[in-house]
């Protein structure tokens, strides 16, 4: 099967090597008009199939087959190419003259057909169908005419001079099933009553079904559609009726056009989306695709719009979406209006959804199907979870989606990831999303210190939507193709933008996916590239941040910290560069923050000791800063939400952490200097706090407070 043939809705040209063995219904149809030939003087042969089956290759092959043996001429006659009885006969006569060729052993014979198209057709039938001159038709038409010559005796003098001809004529008429009530009545009479001459002989193609639903609107079957085989009897010696499709057959069409496409855009696919495309065709594809023109049809599809998305998405998710917005638009509109339930957001909406136990979920989504698609709801609902994990575990019944094949969906741009969906859905890569070819780009003109606009593209992808920017580069190291050192600092400039931006489930920062992706890089640098990278980092309050971060989820991950030499010895680095930061902040801020201390004193705990970090503090608490203002940085911002309103309170702040930030002793001696009232920390309700800097205060002296008092008691219980 060449492309041409695979993707266009036109008919095979060539039989010899078709896979659907037609060549033997082209045999048979060539020897049974060879042999009418020999006994009738006319006949008429039906090809019989639905729509899509191949009948228009078919009458092609035939006509080819009978040509090129000797002995036939072919006429094709478009009966909807014309709009009543007079253009309609003048049309078949015209067909049927132009071709008996035009010399001295023929010519009385074209002269004879074109007299008795004349009796027949009024001047103005001639006139519509040849466009030329109203007065020379008219001439014409009388000249021809002359002699008051009857219809009959004109009829004789046309078939007198066809016997003559040492020729067969074949007229092809296809497409039967298309025309309207009046159409079909006009060729029919055509057929039945003026055109049955002798050495002039009819090949059909229609659909019976349809044809037999268009003649039950012209009052010829009475109402009764068992007599429509009865009347097509009447006017067809022969019928030739196109079978079915094998199961074999259709999947090796399909499978031969698949194979075309992959190899004409230079696609490679593995056992895994083989497998999935296998399922998807045993499950749903085969039930619509029966006939070779509706493969044709999704193939064509596919070719069409696959360069918009070529390298964008997976390559078995778009032949489905395909699928379904060729052959069931509703339901593709169905996953458009759905997309959030599918793709496992947690929206209002969808709660309830969400909230069903996995058999409920899948029989509402049946359900919803079967509104939409009622003849193939459930092998669409096989289909739709071959596409959304969400859906094969809810047939399953599992409830929710395992962490891995939510990886697996995101790693292959799979519909079912909400990062990828409307991908899909649109055709194309949507403004603001960031094609791969264009991320390609950015990398190269980040490693080569050129400031392109896919690189300007990519920086602003980083402050509107860092988590997507980030799964992308991390798809891309989970194939080997990041630049290590450059994508770290990247990461660092931005980690900041990522901070602010909540993405994925429980609200995590965006920063979650950098510091992950950072802590693969430094895994595949050496211990000395790590170090200088490292140290590169810290040169700035962004990427001390994830230079931070990345080395405390590196330390805290004890089983791992000897098979990463870099952590062992970047920690240091990290350590001490905290360190400087925290004591050049005492120089320039007023008072501390949450955001400059506490996210750094936690990664510098681990780092190091907790003697350290509480001789840090006492030293900025000694030299810059107040018992009062640094235990104020330590409690974390807060909120709460009636579920139309969110407000910032504050956050709790762990007895536990004060100690050990702080220690005991020294905390001590520090409150016993403060004149005024600690409040107990039972009095305070932090849902009915604002986050203000007095009310840190009180708070924050309250714990310090509480944190004392239990260490005495725990020191008088022992004493």
């Amino acid at each position: 099967m060449t492309a041409r043939h695979a993707y266009s809705d036109e008919p095979f040209e060539d039989l010899t090597a078709d896979a659907l063995d037609r060549g033997r219904l082209v045999r048979r149809a060539a020897k049974i008009f060879r042999s009418l030939g020999q006994f009738e003087d006319s006949a008429v042969l039906a090809v019989v199939g639905p729509w899509g089956s191949g009948k228009t290759t078919l009458l092609n092959a035939v006509a080819n087959d009978l040509v090129s043996s000797g002995g036939w001429r072919i006429v094709r006659n478009n009966p909807w190419t014309y709009t009543n009885f007079d253009t309609a006969v003048a049309g078949f006569f015209g067909e049927l003259q132009h071709a008996i060729p035009d010399d001295k052993r023929t010519g009385d014979t074209r002269l004879a057909i074109g007299k008795f198209t004349a009796r027949l057709a009024p001047v103005g039938g001639l006139f519509n169908l040849l466009g030329v001159d109203a007065t020379s038709i008219v001439e014409k038409a009388a000249e021809i005419i002359s002699g008051d010559q009857s219809l009959e005796t004109l009829r004789t003098r046309v078939e007198e001079q066809l016997r003559k001809l040492d020729f067969k004529i074949l007229v092809l008429m296809d497409d039967l099933d298309r025309l309207e009530p009046p159409e079909l009545l006009i060729t029919f009479r055509i057929v039945r009553l003026l055109g049955r001459l002798p050495n002039v002989f009819y090949l059909l193609a229609y659909d019976e079904a349809t044809l037999g639903s268009v003649l039950s609107q012209t009052g010829l079957i009475d109402g009764q559609p068992g007599r429509v085989r009865s009347y097509l009897e009447k006017m067809v010696q022969v019928r030739i009726d196109i079978p079915p499709m094998l199961e074999r057959q259709q999947a090796e069409m399909f499978s031969a056009g698949f194979d075309d496409f992959l190899r004409r855009h230079g696609l490679v696919v593995d056992n895994v989306d083989q497998s999935r495309l296998g399922e998807a065709w045993r499950v749903c594809l085969s039930t619509y695709l029966t006939e070779p023109r509706t493969i044709k049809r999704l193939l064509t599809q596919i070719d069409a719009g696959w360069d918009e998305l070529n390298g964008e998405v997976d390559v078995v998710d778009f032949i489905l979406t395909t699928f379904l917005r060729t052959f069931e638009s509703r339901v593709f509109d169905l996953i458009v209006r759905r997309r959030d339930q599918l793709v496992g957001n947690f929206t209002l909406s969808d709660f309830k959804f969400h909230q069903e136990k996995p058999e409920e979920q899948w029989k509402q989504w049946v359900g919803l199907l079967a509104a939409e698609s009622s003849e193939h709801s459930d092998e669409l609902a096989e289909l739709t979870a071959i596409m959304f994990p969400l859906l094969e575990s809810a047939s399953k019944s599992v409830s929710g989606v395992d962490s891995g094949r939510r990886e697996s969906t995101v790693r292959r741009s799979g519909i079912g990831s909400d990062e990828f969906f409307d991908r899909y859905t649109q055709g194309s890569v949507p403004a603001g999303d960031i094609p791969h070819s264009q991320l390609l780009l950015a990398l190269d003109e980040l490693v080569n210190r050129r400031e392109g606009s896919a690189l300007s593209a990519l920086r602003h992808g980083m402050v509107d939507n860092a988590a997507q920017v980030v799964g992308r580069l991390s798809r891309l190291n989970d194939l080997g193709r990041l630049p290590a050192h450059e994508v770290l600092i990247f990461l660092g400039q931005f980690y900041d933008a990522a901070r602010k931006q909540s993405s994925g489930p429980f609200g995590l920062g965006a920063d979650h996916g950098s510091m992950i992706l950072a802590l693969r890089l430094l895994d595949r640098s050496s211990s000395g590239d790590a170090a200088e990278w490292l140290s590169e980092l810290c040169n700035w309050d962004g990427g001390l941040m994830l230079a931070a971060d990345v080395t405390h989820k590196a330390v805290l991950e004890k089983d791992k910290l000897f098979s990463r030499p870099w952590a062992v010895f970047g920690r240091f680095i990290v350590a001490s560069s905290i360190d400087l930061f925290l004591r050049d902040k005492a120089l320039t801020l007023a008072s501390p923050t949450f955001e400059h201390i506490s996210r750094l004193v936690w990664p510098l705990l681990a780092m190091t000791s907790g003697r350290t970090v509480q001789d840090l503090f006492w030293d900025l608490i000694g030299s810059y800063w107040s018992i009062q203002e640094v235990l104020a940085s330590l409690v974390p911002p807060g909120t709460v939400s009636n579920g139309v309103n969110t407000r910032m309170i504050l956050g709790e702040l762990d007895v536990g952490v004060v100690s050990e930030l702080l220690g005991i002793n020294r905390l001590r001696e520090a409150l016993g200097a403060i004149t005024v009232p600690i409040s107990a920390l039972e009095s305070f309700d932090r849902y009915d706090l604002s986050d203000t800097q007095a009310n840190r205060i009180q708070y924050a002296l309250a714990v310090a407070a509480e944190a004392v008092r239990r260490a005495d008691n725990v020191q008088g219980a022992t004493a």
